[in-house]
């Protein structure tokens, strides 16, 4: 009724109404604003036509430009008009319109429009069964057709008092779910937008209450504790305490114990401090950056530990990078001090800044090898990682330890990783897949394989030395791995000890796996395949999926991790309903402090949390991060 009566209020048919309201649902569904419906009209307005007998109907595509301020009334009466300029043409054959506009064909859709759209019929005055009016009748899942001639065909019945409804729809495209969803999405925001004709469509929802609460709150109800008041290099400590024989990192044919690593990166930690003191007459203190431009090999490993043990967060450079790009990053940071080796003379480096950190250095005679006093809290900067940005100009991402303590413990669960397990770090210490690398062995007492640029890029070299290490934990991009599983399955090799292959840094095609699960079958191997998505911003990964041999989607990025929450929100950040696309938005543990220096992209990117509840702002998560 209220339908009827905004339609007659507002001096419009109700076909005009229903066919607006349909281009805000789909509008809502797609994230588009420019939406195109196909109509069907009869053709008969000549009154030649008027008594004859025979098919006249004729094809409409009705285009609608909406502004997401404008009000649904507003939209009722641009609809209207566009309908009755649009009867001025209706004898205009459709074919004609397509072969005169040089639409390209495709046999697999239509070529204009992909929904159709129709009012039929008028209404009567009629009462259901028990005498109540009944204006408005939800679709019912048995109303849906089985053939489908275009993606999707919404069909109003007017024929009563009561509307009906039907939806046609294409199952290739489609899943009953989906449409049940949609169906009640669209009765609710009918009933919505006539409640409410003046307030802007945008700020109108099509999620009901309980869908609401299910997406933002119930989905989102992810804690896990961490020790708060531990740093990476406490928690390190720990480890050597455990197992101080146990090798900690391998570079080629050289190792450390977790001992030896230790006292090494203390005794660079305690000269770090001291030229540090002498190069800035000050003491080193917490978020004060060291750069390190480092090849892979032990001293890499000694420099972060060291950095960590001497207060300071590490910037790490990989020396391949452009000269411009070192220099960018060394301005921005205002590093006092860039830890490098000998070889690399080549780079051009501010001399009065290097601290060599070769392993033939006499530091590591004179300086006390004892564990340091903590200089820096869990809050404190960590590392500071560039990224690159859309106008080439680098990021820098300041991470901080508690980011990198609770990494782990909220995928403890998933994972069980232990001091037997043997990892390899074969990205670069500037690409942040490496933190999960790094950390994820010595945290845990495991093995860290480093693997040098050149095995990195001979596959068939580190597959033979996955095997002779017997490497249990690979972390790999899919691209990388796609070879690496061609490699295994075409050698047939069976002594691969992999538990866990897990996926970051690129998007997952499920369908490229097919040689690794032949190799699988024939190896009686039980590895565990892991899809994890995540962004620097947001430490390493975000999300979780344990990929199955049947799995057939091409990207399926799974759930949040224990302490994250995600949001998936239209543009005025309100959240859409399952299946609806829209940005993704992070919050919880994990989001970095923000970009080095760029208070602008941080307040563009980090983002005020809406739905934080007051447990939530207690905890500190009021922030999101959005992800573009």
């Amino acid at each position: 009724q209220r339908m009827r009566l905004l339609a007659q209020r507002n001096g419009i048919t109700l076909n005009s109404l229903m066919l607006s309201s349909v281009n805000i649902l789909l509008s809502k569904y797609t994230g588009q604003n420019d939406i195109v419906i196909g109509t069907a009209i009869a053709n008969r307005h000549h009154r030649q036509t008027e008594g004859l007998i025979g098919f006249f109907v004729n094809t409409q595509a009705h285009r609608t430009q909406l502004s997401t301020s404008q009000s649904f009334e507003a939209l009722m009466q641009q609809v209207h008009q566009d309908q009755i300029e649009a009867q001025m043409h209706q004898d205009l054959p459709f074919e004609k319109l397509i072969d005169d506009l040089e639409v390209e064909r495709d046999a697999s859709r239509h070529p204009v429009f992909q929904v159709l759209f129709g009012v039929q019929g008028f209404g009567t005055s009629e009462r259901t069964s028990n005498n109540q009016k009944n204006y408005l009748r939800p679709f019912q899942v048995e109303d849906v057709y089985e053939v489908a001639k275009f993606d999707l065909s919404i069909f109003i019945d007017d024929s009563e008092e009561e509307l009906a409804g039907g939806i046609s729809y294409a199952t290739s495209l489609f899943d009953k779910e989906t449409i049940v969803r949609l169906i009640d999405h669209y009765v609710h925001l009918l009933e919505e937008l006539t409640k409410a004709p003046n307030r802007a469509y945008n700020e109108i929802s099509l999620l009901t209450s309980v869908e609401y609460n299910q997406l933002v709150y119930n989905w989102n109800a992810t804690e896990k504790e961490y020790p708060k008041d531990k740093t990476i290099q406490e928690l390190f400590e720990e480890q050597v305490a455990k197992t101080p024989n146990n090798v900690a990192i391998v570079f080629e044919n050289k190792s450390l114990t977790y001992q030896e690593l230790n006292e090494k990166s203390n005794q660079l930690a305690r000269y770090i401090r001291t030229r540090y003191e002498e190069k800035t007459q000050s003491i080193l203190l917490p978020d004060r950056f060291i750069a390190l431009c480092l090849d892979r090999s032990l001293e890499m490993v000694i420099g972060i530990l060291a950095v960590l043990k001497a207060g300071g967060a590490y910037v790490p450079i990989d020396p391949t990078i452009p000269q411009e790009r070192i220099d960018y990053i060394l301005e921005d940071t205002q590093a006092a001090i860039v830890l490098s080796q000998r070889h690399l003379d080549e780079k051009t480096l501010p001399q009065n800044k290097v601290v060599y950190v070769d392993l033939t250095e006499e530091l590591y005679k004179k300086e006390d090898n004892t564990n340091l006093d903590q200089h820096s809290e869990s809050t404190d900067l960590a590392y500071v990682i560039y990224t690159s940005g859309t106008t080439g100009k680098p990021k820098g991402v300041m991470q901080m330890h508690c980011n990198v303590m609770r990494l782990f413990t909220s995928t403890d669960s998933q994972f069980g990783f232990n001091e037997d397990d043997v990892w390899t770090l074969f990205h670069s210490y500037a690409f942040d897949f490496s933190v999960w690398e790094l950390w994820g062995a010595l945290v845990y007492g495991g093995k860290l394989i480093i693997i040098s640029k050149e095995q990195a890029q001979d596959l068939e070299g580190f597959y033979q030395l996955c095997r002779k290490e017997k490497v249990s934990v690979l972390n790999q991009t899919p691209s990388a791995f796609y070879r690496f599983a061609d490699i295994a399955n075409g050698l047939g090799q069976s002594d691969l000890s992999l538990r866990y292959i897990i996926f970051g840094g690129e998007a997952l095609n499920t369908n490229q796996l097919s040689s690794w699960w032949d190799y699988q079958l024939k190896s009686n191997l039980e590895t565990r395949l892991i899809n994890m998505y995540g962004i620097t911003e947001t430490t390493v990964h975000v999300t979780y999926k344990e990929i199955k041999k049947d799995e057939t989607i091409q990207s399926n990025i799974g759930k949040s991790i224990a302490d994250l929450k995600t949001y998936i929100l239209s543009t005025n950040q309100t959240p859409v309903p399952i299946g609806v696309s829209g940005e993704l938005y992070i919050g919880g543990e994990g989001l970095s402090r923000g970009y080095l220096n760029r208070p602008d992209l941080t307040a563009e990117r980090f983002v005020n949390n809406p739905f934080a509840t007051e447990a939530d702002k207690a905890k500190g998560y009021t922030r999101l991060y959005k992800t573009g």
